[in-house]
């Protein structure tokens, strides 16, 4: 055990990008042009919705129950969507070195049942929409753009590739307001299935949350902060979906405001990390698929190598992250649910390998370097 001589002086949160408190003039109304939206409570508000829409627009009568096929590696909030909105979640294996869908699996997943697709925007690396629209066909499957860690870092970036798209304002996302969501359509309106409210929170309250957050992923006290085990800090659980309510009006006020932050922000960790590791990175992904990074994600060779240099980075608090550490079936909850899961080589490989480094504003280009010194040695390590 460390010593106090010996212990790290500061910790950086994985994400830790501040939070404006700014109300701006213009209305979120305004971004995404040409597509009908929705402001809701979180992410998974957003998908539920696009998935009930759907529905809404192509139910029959004597149909079973829908399907919506999902990466093997995501979120478990994929899957409390699709349960909520009526859905019974088909989980298909993603690539190897890739998290994008394996298109043979995604192909043979397919069924008369089959409503919708989930196509999961990983970090700021998009799903390969081109050849999951050629396997689709002119079937009436839509697909959902899952923008949840990622958002358009310029205005003309904002033509999305799904029929639907959502996007969430959580905390420690791309654009976070602690919580809420967003779902657009094309060419249509989205409110006609939703019966959310949008809910008039108490101001003061949640600027004293945003405050209150913001101080507690300062380095220097975060170091603290992930000591508490009542926080569960960095665990990947399912949380069903109860209810769904419109995104707060002192949220929804300062979305502008925070989108303008967030454009303006650079990131010279993230231009440090792609100059230093990309070659060496066993992720195969072409850069056109590439946008701005929530985290740089990068693969190792075998588990042993990613778990070193997990540990070598936690202890010296660069917030390095795992993400969901295995495969969805094995992700705490979802075992308990009846949702039919096979074995998903890729994705749990993929999860055994995978190291996320910090890109937020918080990270200096010191530390950076010394990330990339950790990733490289130890990617170099030969293992058993």
């Amino acid at each position: 055990m460390e010593t106090f001589s010996t212990m790290k002086v500061k910790s950086y949160a994985p994400t830790g990008n501040r939070i404006s408190l700014l109300r701006s003039k213009s209305s979120p109304e305004s971004l995404f042009k040409g597509y009908g939206k929705e402001f809701l409570d979180s992410g998974t508000s957003a998908l539920s919705i696009a998935l009930q829409h759907i529905s809404f627009a192509h139910h029959k009568p004597e149909e079973e129950l829908p399907e919506v096929i999902v990466p093997a590696y995501c979120c478990p909030d994929l899957v409390a969507a699709a349960l909520h909105a009526g859905y019974k979640p088909v989980v298909v294996d993603i690539s190897k070195n890739d998290p994008s869908y394996d298109l043979e699996g995604f192909s043979a997943a397919l069924t008369e049942n089959t409503r919708a697709v989930i196509a999961v925007n990983f970090l700021g690396i998009k799903e390969r929409f081109s050849e999951i629209r050629s396997i689709i066909g002119s079937s009436d499957i839509k697909v959902i753009e899952d923008n949840a860690q990622w958002f358009p870092e310029t205005e003309e970036q904002e033509t999305l590739s799904g029929d639907y798209a959502t996007f969430s304002f959580g905390r420690g996302k791309a654009l976070s307001l602690l919580g809420g969501g967003l779902v657009c359509v094309k060419n249509g309106a989205i409110s006609s299935s939703s019966n959310a409210v949008c809910n008039a929170s108490d101001d003061s309250l949640w600027i004293a949350k945003v405050l209150l957050i913001d101080f507690l992923t300062m380095p220097l006290i975060y170091r603290w902060v992930e000591l508490l085990p009542f926080l569960n800090l960095g665990q990947t659980k399912f949380h069903e979906l109860r209810q769904i309510s419109g995104l707060s009006s002192n949220r929804k006020r300062r979305v502008v405001a925070n989108v303008e932050q967030y454009r303006q922000r650079k990131s010279a960790s993230e231009e440090i990390y792609i100059e230093r590791l990309t070659e060496i990175n066993e992720l195969s992904v072409s850069k056109c698929r590439r946008g701005r990074l929530l985290r740089y994600p990068f693969l190792f060779k075998n588990k042993d190598q990613r778990d070193n240099a997990y540990r070598e980075a936690t202890y010296y608090g660069l917030g390095a992250s795992i993400m969901y550490g295995r495969s969805l079936p094995y992700i705490d909850g979802i075992a308990q649910l009846e949702i039919d899961t096979g074995e998903y080589n890729n994705a749990e490989s993929f999860s055994a390998r995978l190291l996320t480094l910090p890109t937020h504003s918080r990270i200096s280009p010191t530390d950076a370097l010394r990330l990339v010194e950790i990733v490289t040695r130890n990617f170099e390590r030969e293992t058993t």
